[in-house]
């Protein structure tokens, strides 16, 4: 049988066998890649055979860069890509590529076991990568991260325009009540949305490589200890509010309190500007709503299919309860 991954471990130089190696499928994740662990050398290991769609070698490239740079300024939470014995970080193999590095430990346990600590060490970890790999003299402009949720938003108004597409949330049983409901949240959301993001992209702000898809499962902990940060397939050039506002929204939602908590923890290490701290609502605000068209977009108009389910069930409900908190706010009582 072809085990197109054990070759690929034998171009990172580990001879490990077939039994030793620990396939973990998507671990639980929605992006397409494929991951396994092993023991080898006295340490533990992750291989990650990277979706076909993204990314690209130069994106990978700078990716394992920019981490290898973070672990160079101390930054222990994140992992260091493994080079080659031809000083290659990735392998294009069976038509994917590949990426070996150090396997974290922890788990992502903060909505089952919230605490401040937990909180602020987050912050905490994500301001100091945020330092870490800061360029000397950022480059300031408009935050790509509004211009993109400008650009979705457009293409959500575009679909919605047409009412005849809201039959298919019918076609998609299990998900249709889920589904549903998210849809009588998005009518009064949109142009109040729109106008927020139109004004949020005439700040001004520094310009630094930034996670963008850092949220409650790619922050995992021992105790209350932050031990690792994982998938950086989303990682770009953009404003670090765009991750401010990604975690503290995964992890507390609209508590007012931990929100200040979390940013004096961010602070603390890495001071905001005002520019910075005035995008902060919009992207929250912005990353709920679309989240709630996302889903609807995958499920109903695209047909996608993932492999766990109920991990899909849990998400949209986690969208549902985070818009029922806001009911007040957006007048949809």
């Amino acid at each position: 049988m072809h085990q197109p991954h054990l070759a690929v471990l034998s171009r990172f130089d580990m001879v490990v066998s077939a039994g030793a190696v620990n396939s973990l499928g998507n671990a639980g994740g929605f992006s397409g890649a494929r991951l396994w662990k092993f023991s080898s050398n006295q340490a533990t290991w992750c291989l990650r055979r990277w979706p076909i769609e993204h990314p690209d070698e130069q994106h990978l490239a700078w990716v394992h860069q920019t981490l290898l740079r973070a672990v160079a300024g101390g930054i222990e939470f994140v992992p260091a890509p493994r080079a080659t014995p031809t000083a290659q970080t990735f392998i294009r193999y069976d038509g994917y590529l590949w990426e070996l590095t150090n396997w974290m430990p922890g788990a992502a346990t903060f909505w089952a076991a919230p605490s401040p600590r937990k909180l602020t060490n987050a912050m905490g970890a994500l301001a100091r990568f945020h330092r870490a790999v800061a360029p000397v003299e950022p480059q300031h402009d408009f935050a790509p991260a509004v211009a993109t949720r400008q650009q979705r938003l457009a293409e959500w108004q575009a679909i919605t325009a047409d009412a005849s597409w809201k039959h298919r949330i019918a076609t998609n049983n299990r998900f249709e009540p889920q589904l549903t409901e998210l849809l009588t949240w998005l009518p009064a959301n949109l142009d109040p949305l729109k106008e927020a993001l139109d004004q949020a992209s005439r700040c001004s702000v520094p310009r630094q490589a930034c996670l963008r898809d850092v949220w409650h499962d790619h922050i995992l902990f021992q105790a209350d200890q932050v031990t690792g940060v994982i998938d950086f397939g989303a990682m770009r050039v953009d404003s670090i509010a765009t991750d401010i506002a990604r975690l503290m929204g995964s992890l507390v939602g609209d508590d007012a309190d931990a929100w200040q908590a979390g940013l004096e923890a961010y602070e603390s290490v890495r001071p905001l500007s005002e520019e910075e701290r005035s995008l902060l609502a919009t992207l929250d605000w912005a990353n709920l709503i679309l989240a709630a068209a996302n889903w609807i977009r995958w499920l109903c108009l695209e047909g996608r299919r993932f492999e766990d389910e109920n991990a899909v069930q849990q998400r949209i409900e986690a969208i549902l309860r985070r818009l029922q908190t806001r009911r007040d706010s957006f007048d949809l009582s």
